[in-house]
């Protein structure tokens, strides 16, 4: 509500400069950091706090296993921040690429009498055909990046797992614990890697609002 009557407060100017659907794109940014923030600030915390105790624990279960599951968290999070600035420009593009579609919507909406006197109707067709198939090419490179980071971080840790069973295996058969003890590792190595892998994608769910947060301070900074 700030927002919209800050928009409403703003010169005619700052209208004329940009098209309708990327103000309405704008303001419906609050929604988007609204979202995120609600549904992913309390998961951030908890995984946090459950990655530290976990790790507290598999530390005292055995120190050797531990360095083991940390390189797999390393790399993981290195994939992540390479490719970080590729991902925020594609969001970028998607944002602005459904901006430009929802005006063509609109402005074709406000303006049909225009279109139907001048005959324009298939013009008008085949140009909101182009901006949903530009979208679309922008959210399936989206998603592909998703389905990078899932399977990178499945092979990561698959990974990890088979070598830490296998260094634990030789612990065991050296008599450093016994086998139960080396089955409790790895419960609460998989309850670990899971907590903090989530962390890190929640972290980059924050960086990415960024995105947001700066085509909603065209609003709220003019």
């Amino acid at each position: 509500g700030s927002v919209f009557s800050r928009l409403l407060r703003l010169p005619v100017s700052y209208f004329e400069r940009r098209h309708i659907g990327d103000v309405v794109s704008r303001t419906q940014s609050v929604r988007s950091i609204q979202t995120t923030l609600s549904a992913g600030f309390v998961e951030a915390i908890v995984d946090g706090v459950m990655s530290t105790i976990v790790l507290a624990v598999m530390i005292i279960y055995s120190p050797k296993l531990v360095p083991i599951t940390l390189l797999a968290v390393a790399l993981y999070t290195l994939l992540r921040i390479t490719t970080y600035n590729r991902t925020r420009e594609l969001t970028e593009e998607h944002v602005a690429a459904t901006a430009r579609q929802q005006s063509h919507l609109l402005e074709s909406i406000r303006g049909i009498k225009s279109i139907k006197v001048a005959g324009r109707e298939d013009l008008r067709a085949s140009g909101q055909q182009g901006h949903i198939i530009g979208t679309a090419n922008r959210e399936f490179s989206i998603a592909k990046r998703n389905v990078l980071f899932s399977s990178s971080q499945q092979l990561i840790f698959s990974i990890e797992r088979v070598a830490v069973i296998a260094v634990g295996a030789a612990i065991v058969l050296g008599g450093g614990f016994t086998a139960g003890m080396l089955v409790a590792y790895i419960a609460y190595k998989d309850q670990f890697t899971q907590r903090i892998s989530a962390l890190i994608d929640r972290v980059f769910e924050f960086r990415m609002l960024r995105v947001h947060t700066e085509r909603l301070g065209d609003i709220v900074l003019t």
